[in-house]
């Protein structure tokens, strides 16, 4: 979602095309392992993952937009849902 965040606040100006998003992914992901390495702990980093869409600083129907873009390029399972996840959605779909 940091990626999707740093996204979304730099398209706020005109939209990043493929070479400026990569970067952009890149640094986030540098930005979290940074983190990482300076025990940042989760609580912590969510809030400093979402400060920007609370503050207004970023537009969280754009950061949707990206963490849509990436999601499209990550492989995910139904395992990788969280049971309660998967119950709403279905209830969502109206199955059973």
């Amino acid at each position: 979602m940091h990626q999707a965040v740093r996204a979304a606040r730099a398209s706020e100006r005109s939209w990043p095309d493929a070479e400026k998003l990569a970067e952009l992914d890149g640094e986030a992901a540098q930005e979290i392992e940074k983190w990482r390495t300076e025990g940042v702990n989760r609580p912590e980093a969510a809030l400093r993952i979402y400060r920007p869409l609370k503050k207004g600083n970023a537009s969280k129907a754009i950061a949707a937009q990206h963490a849509a873009r990436l999601l499209k390029s990550t492989p995910l399972t139904e395992a990788h849902i969280p049971a309660y996840l998967r119950r709403a959605f279905a209830h969502l779909c109206g199955e059973p």
